[in-house]
């Protein structure tokens, strides 16, 4: 099932005078495939990182820029230049996560060779990227948050200098990574349903004791400990937001004992789920 969130941010207030500010951000998961499509694109600048559904078999992507044509396993990162012709020759199905400028912009982000070939290129997880594309899917839950405008702002350009160092790196492109960066894409989109590690690893080629080891060498924690921090991170974040019951939370973030939510959670931050709204609740 195709699943989109768009969010034009256009009318968020700005404290801060970055330069570079994001008209539109969002997501667009398990897009169809897409063969043979001669287009342009539409006036303004979007970075546009694609990355492979859980369940997708391997696949590249084919696709001609500038005059250039680019042959590229996932995930891989697009610029999409203001009003640039473009040509898909194939498309398999994808996950994308996207933010746009205004192509007003283009003077600004000259600056950094937006512009300079390549266009697309693939990448892999790094603990910059990591970090930058968790804290941009956060904000996209978010609604009213102050200064989230100067956060997206920030996050986003920070997001960008990493991409665009990897693409003048090619040592960032490190065996087993790939693999790696699509389980990790999988883990935060669906960290609130029961998932089987072994049979994860064993999708993407891995042994379970190559998995578990490259997964920590690469995070610094278990991948059963990274799921968990993801569920209790949401957890907080309802707690903050909502009026949810502890119950409902823990069964919204994949944890359906709520006794065993609420021990774990005490566990992870020292304070019951209840303290912590009390401390931290907006609402």
């Amino acid at each position: 099932m195709i699943s989109n969130k768009n969010i034009h941010i256009n009318h968020l207030v700005r404290r801060l005078k970055f330069p570079c500010k994001v008209e539109t951000f969002g997501y667009s998961r398990s897009n169809l495939p897409l063969n043979r499509r001669t287009h342009k694109f539409p006036d303004q600048i979007e970075i546009c990182i694609r990355t492979l559904p859980e369940n997708a078999a391997s696949d590249m992507a084919h696709m001609t820029l500038g005059g250039r044509e680019y042959h590229l396993h996932y995930p891989h990162v697009l610029i999409k230049l203001p009003q640039a012709p473009y040509t898909y020759h194939h498309l398999g199905t994808r996950d994308v996560i996207f933010f746009a400028y205004s192509s007003s912009l283009m003077p600004e982000l000259e600056k950094y060779a937006l512009s300079q070939p390549p266009l697309a290129w693939e990448f892999s997880q790094t603990s910059e990227i990591e970090y930058y594309l968790n804290r941009l899917t956060y904000c996209m839950n978010e609604s009213d948050r102050p200064g989230l405008g100067d956060r997206i702002d920030v996050t986003c350009f920070q997001l960008l200098s990493e991409l665009l160092l990897v693409r003048h790196d090619p040592d960032f492109i490190k065996d087993g990574q790939d693999a790696l960066m699509r389980i990790d894409s999988f883990f935060r989109f669906h960290f609130n349903e029961l998932v089987s590690l072994e049979e994860i690893a064993r999708k993407h080629g891995l042994s379970r004791t190559s998995f578990f080891r490259k997964w920590n060498e690469r995070f610094g924690s278990s991948p059963a400990e990274y799921l968990r921090g993801l569920r209790l991170l949401e957890a907080c974040r309802l707690l903050e937001r909502t009026n949810y019951k502890i119950k409902e939370i823990a069964q919204a973030v994949g944890i359906p004992d709520s006794a065993y939510f609420c021990a774990i959670f005490r566990k992870y931050y020292g304070i019951t789920p209840q303290k912590y709204r009390k401390n931290n609740a907006s609402l």
